[in-house]
């Protein structure tokens, strides 16, 4: 990384502000591009489930597709919420997409603090046949599969575009079993 260190900023129990980067050597952040103004980007975020896991945030340049920076951390989902606020900022306002599957906890943080570039997904309510438009991404039997296909294309073919060690050692050692 070029830079590792973690998100310094002043949250009021109402909302984030003053967001920085400080360089610290055991930081949760690692920086393999600093933000470029008015370039886009977008962060994907996947929640730690129960707690055994860990929260992560893949910031990506949202023109070239390359990992610019990784937020990998153990915390409390509304400090988690907080970090990828600062984070999004910092990265030009980016789209923060947060799985959902777990908790929607994360999502209604960031909207609640008032993150302005939030991830919205389409849901169809089968009973009265309207669409609904909600906060982050759902992995299910059918977006796993294609994030994984796709995934899979990107180390195949364009392997350069991870700039994380941790994040391409979890992707070659990914398992596949019954559920």
């Amino acid at each position: 990384p070029e830079a590792v260190g973690n998100m310094k900023y002043f949250y009021d129990g109402l909302t984030v502000r003053d967001w920085e980067f400080a360089e610290e050597p055991d930081g949760d952040l690692k920086i393999y591009q600093m933000p470029q103004a008015g370039h886009p980007y977008v962060i994907g975020c996947d929640t730690a489930g129960d707690g055994s896991d860990w929260f992560v945030g893949q910031v990506i340049d949202n023109s070239s597709g390359k990992q610019v920076a990784t937020w990998r951390g153990q915390i409390d989902e509304g400090v988690f919420a907080r970090e990828m606020f600062a984070l999004g900022m910092w990265y030009n306002t980016a789209l923060i997409g947060v799985e959902a599957n777990f908790s929607t906890h994360p999502n209604k943080e960031l909207e609640r603090m008032g993150y302005p570039n939030l991830f919205l997904r389409q849901h169809e309510d089968t009973i009265s046949n309207t669409v609904e438009m909600r906060l982050g991404f759902m992995t299910t039997k059918i977006t796993r599969a294609l994030i994984i296909s796709q995934l899979k294309d990107i180390v195949r073919e364009s392997v350069q575009l991870i700039c994380d060690e941790t994040t391409l050692q979890e992707l070659l050692t990914f398992v596949r079993n019954e559920k």
